[in-house]
């Protein structure tokens, strides 16, 4: 009966609180390390969450802004584009024969957020397990014109109005409804089934709990708006995925933690309406709007950390170091190789993240047996230790609960 009212305890928070996202570029959503003993095998996780980004790495430790990763903003390049597809380059035709127009396009994401993750141990080796997230994100972007125009076209003030009036005709011309983003809605769900196994006194270590998991990524997340220039998926961009995962987590002494995990995602392919670049726009500018059937790359992701639970008066820490490859999506039946060889090469990316948190065992403060309960404050920082490039520099900064029961 008992395990009973856990599946149907599982089923309603699943659906009711509708995770580990490796492959979102933008929200590191990353696999989280849960405590498990030989007599306590389940967990409900739990916390509230920030994150914000300023700048990108765009590739050989250099910065950029944040949406430099799908190209630079060249008005020229746009208006060219627009007079490709049949439609009018509102630039004067004076400022058309400038060789190039590059805006500085700074941009911000804010999200607010509350995070849920669930895993349940059926049998001696079998749990399943369910994560998700609510949140509300923000993003923006403003349009600095840069000294070279400024030199180029010896612009005034007068004629810096002039040019902003005209690089929103184009917006407009280009069908985009807004250069500012806000959304609320939950990323994708995250359902999985685990098998490990938990053993004690085992090669020189007190436990040693390791275990492969086999999941599914229901596409629910919300998606990219592709008539708004600043927005970004809360998932896998509308692509079901599946994934594989191996984890080990070694107690080496008492209360002393090593281990790590090694993952495979794969999303499956899928005709989507999108927006493509015509000729050397940035694709969130891109002047065609097509369904483009996507063959999504893999995404392989690996970590590694050291936690101690207890070191003084039930304060505990961590630290960790994640990195995660995506390799290009294809894009076959795109006519246009050169357009498809810039998508593909856009789609590539790699993310690096180092961990440090704090815990707190509660065990000090009240008196259970049944539970263990863990408060913890996580910060999860982009590095470049291997090279990263094409990923904006998301922080995130946690707060909250975990049991163990």
């Amino acid at each position: 009966m008992q395990k009973i009212y856990f599946l149907k305890f599982f089923v309603f928070i699943t659906f009711f609180n509708l995770s580990a996202l490796i492959d979102n570029r933008f929200l590191p959503f990353y696999h989280t390390v849960y405590l498990r003993t030989y007599e306590k095998r389940s967990n409900i996780d739990s916390n509230f969450f920030m994150m914000f980004a300023h700048k990108s790495q765009v590739g050989g430790n250099s910065e950029g802004n944040i949406f430099d990763i799908y190209g630079k903003y060249d008005l020229l390049q746009i208006g060219r584009s627009l007079t490709a597809v049949g439609k009018t380059d509102p630039l004067k035709p004076e400022w058309q024969v400038a060789t190039e127009l590059p805006f500085d396009v700074p941009a911000k994401i804010d999200t607010q957020g509350i995070w849920f993750g669930a895993e349940f141990n059926l049998s001696k080796c079998l749990y399943v397990g369910a994560r998700s997230a609510f949140l509300h994100l923000s993003s923006n972007q403003r349009f600095d014109i840069s000294d070279t125009i400024t030199n180029d076209l010896h612009l005034d003030s007068g004629g810096k109005i002039e040019l902003e009036i005209e690089r929103r005709q184009a917006t407009d011309l280009l069908g985009i409804s807004s250069e500012q983003w806000t959304a609320n809605g939950i990323t994708d769900l995250d359902l999985y089934f685990r098998v490990g196994k938990i053993v004690e006194y085992n090669h020189k270590f007190k436990l040693i709990d390791s275990g492969i998991l086999l999941g599914i990524l229901a596409p629910v997340g919300v998606k990219r708006d592709i008539y708004n220039s600043a927005s970004i998926p809360f998932g896998g961009n509308g692509l079901t995925g599946l994934y594989a995962m191996l984890e080990v987590n070694l107690e080496v002494m008492e209360d002393w933690w090593f281990g790590g995990w090694g993952q495979i995602v794969h999303r499956f392919s899928k005709t989507q309406k999108m927006r493509i670049p015509e000729n050397k726009e940035p694709q969130n500018y891109g002047a065609l709007v097509q369904d483009v059937f996507i063959d999504p790359g893999l995404t392989f992701g690996a970590s590694a950390y050291f936690r101690v639970l207890d070191f003084q008066k039930g304060l505990g820490g961590l630290a960790q170091y994640t990195i995660v490859k995506h390799t290009e999506d294809e894009f076959p039946h795109l006519s246009d190789r050169t357009v498809a060889n810039t998508l593909e090469q856009n789609s590539e990316w790699l993310h690096e993240y180092f961990t440090v948190g704090l815990l707190y065992d509660m065990h000090h403060a009240i008196h259970t047996t049944k539970y263990d309960p863990y408060l913890y404050v996580n910060l999860d920082s982009p590095v470049y230790f291997f090279g990263s490039e094409n990923v904006p520099k998301t922080f995130r900064v946690s707060l909250g609960i975990e049991v163990v029961f």
